[in-house]
């Protein structure tokens, strides 16, 4: 073999576009190694592109997943301070019955002790008489 072509084959062919160049075979060996280094790193840069692409989207799942745990985190603290809120309004009305119950007490012994007086004095007037 004496002599080695090529052509561009990104653009249509035509006659002219293919151009001969004599190389010696070792020359020709070295340029055919480039052509195909060249090629390999077409690929190469095809699929570390698609690589940057793939993990692109991933990062967009995971601020996605993120931004949805901070809102989750943002309703649970939301629903922790109504729980809060709940347990001081529960136990302020505890207290409160609580204060009611022993009012209630109070004026039920002081029924009770005036009945009994009542009784007493009546008992005693009646004996009096």
């Amino acid at each position: 073999m004496s002599s080695f072509s090529q052509t561009d084959t990104t653009k249509p062919t035509t006659s002219s576009d293919t151009t001969k160049v004599r190389l010696k075979v070792p020359v020709a060996k070295l340029a055919i190694k480039d052509i195909l280094k060249g090629d390999g790193c077409e690929v190469e840069l095809k699929l570390t592109q698609e690589k940057l692409v793939k993990t692109e989207e991933r990062e967009k799942q995971k601020d996605t997943q993120i931004s949805l745990l901070e809102e989750k985190d943002s309703n649970n603290n939301f629903m922790l301070g109504k729980k809060d809120e709940q347990l001081k309004i529960s136990e302020e009305l505890s207290d409160k019955l609580h204060k009611e119950l022993t009012g209630q007490k109070f004026k039920s012994f002081l029924w009770k002790a005036g009945t009994f007086a009542g009784i007493i004095t009546s008992t005693y007037l009646l004996i009096l008489k």
